[in-house]
């Protein structure tokens, strides 16, 4: 004959299991192998040895599935300072192939669309709007600010200083595009045909 206290521990067990493969089943396998290991400990409190082996299994089987499931779905968040870099990269590369396409008085510089360098010239007011300058460095911003603005007046000597302080933020290619757009400011191109 079952005793009542067995009779409870099997009820329990069941609706454990009911729970955790209702969980397992959203894929919430971590909390479906918390109520597997409930299940378990039902099992060894009825002496249930092979009810209970298998339900460590399976709660087992699950952590594991949440674990894949962990890292599967595991975002760049925790690398903010690698996002960051690259921010500044980009950015980088964006004011000097916006230098390089525009000529220096041209007037999409400081306007609004998607060619304008409108934060890096005299003209930038404080606004509300959050922009890419403010994650950057301050230093790399002025320097920017200043290569800009010696770009705009055709200042030479302002924009080859500029460049040389720029080196320890700038990678190869970017010198080379620096160069490059020193070059066109010393020898512009004709653009009559």
């Amino acid at each position: 004959m079952i005793s009542v206290d067995s009779s409870s521990h099997f009820s329990q067990s069941i609706a454990l299991a009911y729970l955790a493969k209702t969980l397992a089943a959203e894929d919430s396998f971590e909390y479906a192998a918390i109520f597997t290991l409930g299940k378990a400990r039902c099992e060894a409190n009825v002496h249930n040895y092979p009810g209970e082996a298998s339900a460590l299994m399976e709660a087992g089987r699950l952590f594991l599935k949440a674990e894949e499931n962990l890292q599967i779905t595991k975002t760049h968040g925790y690398e903010i300072e690698l996002f960051l870099d690259d921010l500044h990269r980009i950015e980088v590369f964006r004011v000097l192939l916006v230098l390089t396409v525009l000529p220096p008085k041209s007037e999409e510089l400081v306007g609004d669309g998607q060619l304008s360098l409108l934060a890096y010239t005299d003209d930038a007011k404080e606004s509300a709007k959050t922009s890419v300058i403010d994650y950057m460095d301050r230093d790399l911003v002025l320097l920017l600010r200043s290569l800009v603005m010696s770009y705009q007046l055709e200042d030479v000597n302002g924009f080859e200083l500029t460049a040389t302080l720029l080196q320890p933020y700038v990678d190869y290619a970017q010198r080379k595009v620096l160069c490059d757009i020193l070059t066109n400011l010393i020898h512009p191109p004709d653009d009559t045909l």
